[in-house]
């Protein structure tokens, strides 16, 4: 198996050494770690000389972002990470975008976790993509869809064409609506992470199994404890839960 080159981009030396002593330790035999750049312009300059495949990048960057520095090179840099301190609002970004991040400081259980992601799926970013990242950071405004990404596309859902998202098992199943048809996905997150991820954006949990959006809800059945959505599917609604849901409607 041949071992990826990567690229640490962060100001802080004390970061890009923890993060160096993580590869090494989890995944020597995967990942070849070529360099740690403290700024953009010694990344710029690694990049010329090397061939890059796995970058870790920290947002907070002096002079030029860590963002800015992706979107530029955007056709050069394809699996990125990005590194963080805690921002709730760059956090939900990358979790809409479904993109890889880190929290500083870091945890080395998550950090594992991380990569493992990465590694499992190797999916290039697209210019558009970074793009529309580095604008929601920017702006700050509300992010009104959803990144489904697996190995063979990339998909952007409005949330308001979400209907509503099924567990199953360790995946969840989510359904769409795109033009006049029904689409369904399988990403491999556990619906607890939809439901949070969701909790401010109209979705309510009404059944164990089922997070719904409530914009899609046409009818609520006393009798069945069922919801009709506006595409005549019909979801469960648990006996501990109709209380919320009546709230909600």
């Amino acid at each position: 198996m041949n071992r990826l080159n990567a690229l640490i981009i962060d100001d802080e030396q004390d970061a890009c050494k923890n993060i160096e002593h993580l590869l090494q330790k989890h995944f020597d035999t995967e990942i070849s770690i070529i360099s740690s750049a403290y700024t953009t312009k010694q990344a710029r300059l690694c990049m010329d000389q090397h061939d890059i495949q796995l970058f870790f990048v920290d947002i907070e960057m002096p002079v030029e972002s860590g963002i800015e520095f992706v979107h530029k090179y955007a056709d050069r840099i394809t699996n990125v990470v990005f590194v963080t301190a805690f921002d709730q609002y760059a956090i939900e970004a990358f979790k809409l975008h479904a993109l890889d991040y880190i929290l500083k400081p870091i945890d080395e259980e998550e950090f594992v976790q991380s990569v493992q992601h990465i590694l499992r799926h190797k999916v290039s970013l697209s210019t558009k993509e970074i793009a529309q990242l580095s604008k929601d950071i920017q702006t700050k405004n509300q992010i009104e869809s959803l990144t489904l990404r697996d190995k063979q596309q990339v998909t952007l859902v409005p949330l308001s064409n979400l209907l509503y998202i099924e567990a199953e098992k360790s995946y969840s199943k989510i359904v769409f609506t795109e033009g006049n048809y029904l689409k369904t996905f399988y990403a491999s997150h556990h619906l607890a992470y939809y439901e949070e991820l969701l909790e401010h954006r109209s979705f309510i949990r009404v059944h164990k199994s089922f997070l719904v959006n409530k914009t899609s809800i046409s009818k609520y059945s006393f009798s069945d404890s069922f919801l009709i959505l506006k595409n005549n599917c019909t979801i469960p609604v648990s006996r501990r839960r109709q209380a919320s849901l009546l709230k909600e409607l």
